[in-house]
């Protein structure tokens, strides 16, 4: 019986001191740097495509400030939702965002912060049916204006020549 209540009582330090070190990395998400690194994209932002309305975007923190959920929602249409996840590892020193939508196209990229209020992601290279290797690296950043940019470029010739995809602007909403 006493061996018993030792062990019980081992259990329970070991479960305190578990807890403990859980809050202590709960806190670090909302007070380090790196995981702040993304918050200029928090909120509701109306997507453009030049002068066309491509999407309505929400940003909120979740998870002790650890992460930041997308939803991404194109009114009026059928497909063309997203739903991600970006977060900081520091166990890898990057960012990751990882997301599914209702038209087959889920990914994930590797990304890190890029001086102040900018984030670059880059994608894993992927084979096209013709054979063709392409990668995808985009960017989030905040202009002056406190309009977001959305820039997405591509490769086929392993990153010695770059192409534009798109760039999409994002307006903050009330």
């Amino acid at each position: 019986m006493r061996l018993s209540i030792l062990g019980g009582a081992a259990a329970l330090l070991l479960l305190s001191s578990t807890a403990q070190a859980q809050s202590a990395e709960a806190a670090a998400c909302k007070t380090d740097p790196n995981y702040r690194a993304q918050d200029f994209t928090l909120g509701k932002w109306e997507v453009h495509s030049g002068d066309r309305k491509a999407a309505e975007v929400t940003m909120t923190k979740i998870l002790n400030d650890c992460a930041i959920r997308q939803t991404w929602r194109v009114p009026g249409a059928e497909s063309g939702a997203v739903d991600g996840v970006f977060s900081y590892s520091r166990n890898n020193g990057a960012w990751l965002y990882a997301f599914a939508t209702d038209y087959n196209n889920s990914n994930y990229f590797l990304g890190r912060a890029v001086g102040t209020n900018k984030i670059e992601y880059t994608a894993p290279p992927r084979q096209l049916p013709d054979g063709t290797v392409r990668q995808q690296r985009w960017s989030l950043m905040l202009r002056p204006d406190g309009k977001i940019s959305e820039l997405s470029l591509v490769t086929t010739d392993g990153g010695r020549s770059w192409t534009q995809e798109y760039d999409l602007i994002w307006t903050k909403l009330p």
